[in-house]
Protein backbone atom coordinates (compact mmCIF):
# COMPACT_ATOMS: atom_id res chain seq x y z
CA UNK A 1 0.00 0.00 0.00
CA UNK A 2 1.46 3.11 -0.74
CA UNK A 3 0.24 4.64 2.20
CA UNK A 4 3.17 2.65 4.20
CA UNK A 5 5.68 4.19 2.07
CA UNK A 6 4.21 7.56 2.86
CA UNK A 7 4.55 7.06 5.97
CA UNK A 8 8.32 5.62 6.09
CA UNK A 9 8.96 8.46 4.03
CA UNK A 10 7.56 10.82 6.48
CA UNK A 11 9.35 9.21 9.50
CA UNK A 12 12.58 9.25 7.19
CA UNK A 13 12.36 12.46 6.85
CA UNK A 14 12.01 13.40 10.49
CA UNK A 15 8.60 13.92 10.55
CA UNK A 16 7.28 10.91 13.23
CA UNK A 17 3.60 10.08 12.72
CA UNK A 18 1.48 9.89 15.72
CA UNK A 19 -1.59 7.89 17.01
CA UNK A 20 -3.85 9.43 14.25
CA UNK A 21 -1.43 8.81 11.23
CA UNK A 22 -2.02 4.96 12.42
CA UNK A 23 -5.26 4.87 13.02
CA UNK A 24 -5.58 6.59 10.34
CA UNK A 25 -3.62 4.04 8.22
CA UNK A 26 -5.08 1.39 9.83
CA UNK A 27 -8.90 1.96 9.34
CA UNK A 28 -7.64 2.85 5.39
CA UNK A 29 -6.13 -0.83 5.56
CA UNK A 30 -9.56 -2.56 6.66
CA UNK A 31 -11.83 -0.36 4.17
CA UNK A 32 -9.66 -2.12 1.84
CA UNK A 33 -10.31 -5.51 3.08
CA UNK A 34 -6.11 -5.86 4.14
CA UNK A 35 -7.00 -6.78 7.68
CA UNK A 36 -3.69 -9.01 8.67
CA UNK A 37 -1.69 -5.95 7.05
CA UNK A 38 -3.86 -3.74 9.38
CA UNK A 39 -2.81 -6.25 12.63
CA UNK A 40 0.73 -5.91 11.45
CA UNK A 41 1.45 -2.46 11.32
CA UNK A 42 -0.50 -2.03 15.37
CA UNK A 43 1.41 -4.15 16.56
CA UNK A 44 4.36 -2.81 15.30
CA UNK A 45 2.80 0.76 16.83
CA UNK A 46 2.09 -1.30 20.06
CA UNK A 47 5.51 -2.39 20.39
CA UNK A 48 6.98 0.45 19.38
CA UNK A 49 5.03 2.41 22.30
CA UNK A 50 4.31 1.12 25.89
CA UNK A 51 2.27 4.12 26.67
CA UNK A 52 -0.82 3.61 23.15
CA UNK A 53 -4.02 5.17 24.46
CA UNK A 54 -7.67 4.06 23.80
CA UNK A 55 -7.97 5.27 19.97
CA UNK A 56 -5.01 2.95 18.97
CA UNK A 57 -6.34 -0.45 21.44
CA UNK A 58 -9.88 0.40 19.56
CA UNK A 59 -8.64 0.28 16.08
CA UNK A 60 -6.42 -3.33 16.99
CA UNK A 61 -9.64 -5.08 18.48
CA UNK A 62 -12.00 -3.88 15.88
CA UNK A 63 -8.94 -5.52 13.36
CA UNK A 64 -8.95 -9.25 15.66
CA UNK A 65 -12.94 -8.95 15.61
CA UNK A 66 -13.14 -8.65 11.90
CA UNK A 67 -10.42 -11.44 12.01
CA UNK A 68 -12.27 -13.80 14.42
CA UNK A 69 -10.49 -13.71 16.85
CA UNK A 70 -13.02 -12.70 19.59
CA UNK A 71 -11.78 -14.56 22.69
CA UNK A 72 -8.37 -13.55 21.97
CA UNK A 73 -9.78 -9.63 21.96
CA UNK A 74 -11.21 -10.33 25.72
CA UNK A 75 -8.37 -11.84 26.98
CA UNK A 76 -6.19 -8.89 25.52
CA UNK A 77 -8.89 -6.28 27.30
CA UNK A 78 -8.56 -7.92 30.21
CA UNK A 79 -4.63 -8.47 30.05
CA UNK A 80 -4.16 -4.28 29.26
CA UNK A 81 -6.41 -3.66 31.94
CA UNK A 82 -4.25 -5.73 34.40
CA UNK A 83 -1.38 -3.05 33.56
CA UNK A 84 -2.91 -0.08 33.93
CA UNK A 85 -5.44 0.56 30.79
CA UNK A 86 -8.53 2.33 31.26
CA UNK A 87 -11.05 1.66 28.64
CA UNK A 88 -13.26 4.27 27.13
CA UNK A 89 -16.90 3.64 26.29
CA UNK A 90 -16.07 3.14 22.63
CA UNK A 91 -13.54 0.39 23.44
CA UNK A 92 -16.69 -1.69 25.29
CA UNK A 93 -18.90 -1.03 22.58
CA UNK A 94 -16.22 -2.57 19.93
CA UNK A 95 -16.26 -5.64 22.46
CA UNK A 96 -19.76 -6.08 22.75
CA UNK A 97 -20.38 -5.52 18.86
CA UNK A 98 -17.60 -8.55 18.89
CA UNK A 99 -19.66 -10.72 20.78
CA UNK A 100 -22.77 -9.87 19.31
CA UNK A 101 -21.59 -10.50 15.50
CA UNK A 102 -19.64 -13.74 16.95
CA UNK A 103 -24.42 -14.55 18.02
CA UNK A 104 -22.32 -15.33 21.56
CA UNK A 105 -25.17 -12.53 23.46
CA UNK A 106 -25.40 -14.12 26.64
CA UNK A 107 -21.41 -13.50 26.51
CA UNK A 108 -22.21 -10.14 25.52
CA UNK A 109 -25.05 -9.27 27.98
CA UNK A 110 -22.80 -11.18 30.64
CA UNK A 111 -19.71 -8.68 30.05
CA UNK A 112 -22.50 -5.49 29.98
CA UNK A 113 -23.18 -6.35 33.46
CA UNK A 114 -20.28 -7.32 34.62
CA UNK A 115 -17.73 -5.10 33.41
CA UNK A 116 -16.58 -2.33 35.71
CA UNK A 117 -17.67 0.62 33.81
CA UNK A 118 -14.35 3.03 34.86
CA UNK A 119 -15.21 6.05 33.31
CA UNK A 120 -18.22 6.44 31.89
CA UNK A 121 -21.42 3.64 32.08
CA UNK A 122 -23.22 1.78 28.96
CA UNK A 123 -24.34 4.57 26.45
CA UNK A 124 -27.05 4.15 23.93
CA UNK A 125 -24.78 2.40 21.32
CA UNK A 126 -23.97 -0.40 24.21
CA UNK A 127 -27.56 -0.97 24.30
CA UNK A 128 -28.68 -1.24 21.21
CA UNK A 129 -25.78 -3.17 20.07
CA UNK A 130 -26.98 -5.73 22.56
CA UNK A 131 -30.85 -5.36 21.72
CA UNK A 132 -30.32 -5.69 18.33
CA UNK A 133 -28.55 -9.16 18.26
CA UNK A 134 -31.34 -9.88 21.05
CA UNK A 135 -34.30 -9.44 18.38
CA UNK A 136 -32.48 -11.13 15.51
CA UNK A 137 -32.83 -13.98 18.17
CA UNK A 138 -35.64 -13.87 18.65
CA UNK A 139 -37.08 -13.63 15.39
CA UNK A 140 -35.13 -16.21 13.97
CA UNK A 141 -36.46 -18.83 16.85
Amino acid sequence: MDAIKLVDEMSEKGFHPDKFTYCTLAAAMLKAGQVRESQHLLVKVLSENNACDAAIWNVYFHNLILDNRMMETRSLLMCIMDEGFIPSTITCNTILKGFCLEKKLDEALNFLQHYEWVIEGPDVVSINTILHVACKEVILQ
